[in-house]
């Protein structure tokens, strides 16, 4: 295990992220951010000033307390676009090595613009759309244009919120003239990209379009998660409402932080205008970006592909990645859930399970184990624990409950009224759990040995019995003892007899 903290030095905040380096997996143990807006000098005037490299090098002395304080190996630090324009930038990063030790890499657009990919490859799986990735920085915007997740273009424009807002916002609260200059000057910026109704995701990271999606789960009383689905609708009632306000009216809305109420327009203009060229109706956001794609590429550099770069299916990968941060069993993972999805589909029809919670039974599946990262004995309840804690992307806050539920009862007990958790679902997430639960139950035990003995699943009906003959050239004695000690539930929701041999 080794620990590598990345620093994002932008236009507007400085962001730290450290990471736990786990064989195939990572684990973040510290998320920093402050807000500095060390580039609003630079885009006024052409260079940082006094004050604003005294108060990066305190927040960066500070950062080097922890990363100290957590044992890191690798740091890794970049910055961008005020640091791309300033004409004293190399003085500064000349100072921070001096007085901190920091080696600061200045990094082009376009290097910029990659590692946002990054990220949203670890975020989306971008073989099924035609994406635009964009992060609608202080100082510039990078963008990058995908094909069936091949990377087609990478652009930097030098224009990011904070540069539009001092170019073209000029009033408190602003004038219609200004807005529509700014509309046209973006427009501009964007012409020749091919950035058409081709396209069927937009998403975008940085911190400021983030805080409006944070904003936004807030008034809809949403679960907050990592990647969040903003509605145009509401991006377009954002808009209105920050075009007639002042930046005081504006700093009391709901979830907004006040150091961006000033830019904010800016950027959901730029996001806007490119719902309008895509014909979209919302678009995502990822709550890091660079951060995430700097650590990506960090880790690759140690010789290590992460789950989703192997070419799974990015929610499956994250889930490797999730029972690689507990050290499960990864072939016991995989033989397990194979097993589990071939029996879901011999018994879908049987036990009336809609397809679509499939989905649910792979992911208990994956992660049945990982309790034993914390004990053997009870594992099946620290599993429930740490799936219940756990970011499983592409997951709802309902549906990791589920998922959290399922895996609680892959052994020993079966759900009771007792059992708070349990307790506590719809009638139909108990009759859910049941089902998947009872599935995963005989899966789990037909690879008792954790040998990947069983090849193939057949299945037989009787009235008075099911019969599940497991395939394999192999001695499975344990495979079809252990599955049989876990029939019970199964029998009980059937109302008969099964019958593993």
């Amino acid at each position: 295990m080794s620990k590598i903290a990345v620093i994002d030095i932008g236009s507007n905040s400085v962001r730290m992220q450290i990471s736990e380096v786990f064989g195939k997996s990572y684990k973040i143990v510290e998320d920093y951010k402050k807000i500095l807006r060390i580039g609003d000098n630079v885009f006024q005037k052409g260079f940082f000033d006094e004050k604003s490299v005294d108060n990066l090098v305190i927040v960066l002395k500070n950062l080097k307390s922890l990363i100290i304080g957590k044992n890191v190996d690798t740091v890794k630090i970049v910055a961008t676009a005020a640091f791309r324009e300033a004409n004293n930038a190399f003085d500064v990063v000349d100072r921070v090595k001096k007085e901190i030790d920091f080696d600061i890499e200045i990094i082009p657009g376009e290097k910029e613009a990659f590692y946002n990919y990054l990220s949203a490859t670890a975020n989306f799986q971008l073989s099924k759309n035609d994406a635009v990735v964009v992060d609608v920085g202080g100082g510039s915007t990078e963008i990058c244009i995908t094909k069936k997740g091949d990377l087609i273009k990478s652009i930097s424009l030098e224009v990011g919120c904070s540069k539009l807002t001092k170019l073209f916002i000029k009033h408190n609260p602003p004038t219609i003239e200004e807005i529509l200059n700014l509309k046209r000057y973006i427009n501009d910026r964007l012409e020749g990209l091919n950035i058409n109704s081709d396209i069927d995701l937009v998403i975008s990271s940085g911190g400021t379009m983030y805080n409006l999606s944070e904003m936004y789960y807030k008034e809809k009383s949403k679960e907050n998660e990592a990647v969040k689905y903003v509605d145009r609708k509401y991006l377009k009632k954002m808009i209105s409402y920050m075009s007639i306000h002042s930046i005081d009216e504006i700093k009391k809305l709901a979830g907004i932080e006040p150091q961006r109420s000033d830019i904010m327009l800016a950027a959901m203009i730029f996001i806007d205008i490119l719902l309008e060229k895509t014909r979209l109706s919302g678009f995502y956001t990822m709550k890091a970006g660079l951060r995430t794609g700097l650590t990506i590429d960090t880790i690759n550099k140690m010789g290590i592909d992460l789950p989703f770069q192997n070419g799974e299916s990015v929610i499956f990968s994250r889930l490797i990645e999730i029972g690689n941060k507990f050290n499960f069993e990864e072939d016991h993972a995989r033989q397990v859930n194979k097993l589990a999805l071939r029996l879901f589909d011999l018994l879908m029809e049987r036990l009336s399970l809609d397809k679509n919670y499939k989905n649910i039974l792979e992911a208990s599946a994956i992660l049945h184990d990982v309790g034993t990262f914390i004990s053997y004995s009870g594992h099946h309840k620290h599993s429930y624990y740490l799936i219940k804690n756990s970011e499983l992307l592409g997951f709802s806050p309902n549906e990791i409950e589920l998922i959290a539920n399922i895996a609680r009862y892959h052994r020993r007990s079966v759900p009771k009224p007792t059992h708070k958790p349990y307790n506590d679902m719809t009638y139909e997430e108990k009759l859910i759990t049941q089902k998947l639960a009872a599935i995963l139950r005989i899966a789990d035990g037909l690879d008792r040995s954790h040998n990947d003995l069983i090849k193939d699943i057949h299945l037989t009906e009787e009235d008075k019995a099911l019969y599940i003959k497991p395939i394999s050239k192999s001695n499975i004695y344990l495979e079809i003892e252990g599955a049989n000690r876990k029939k019970d539930l199964l029998e009980n929701i059937l109302g008969k007899n099964v019958i593993i041999k």
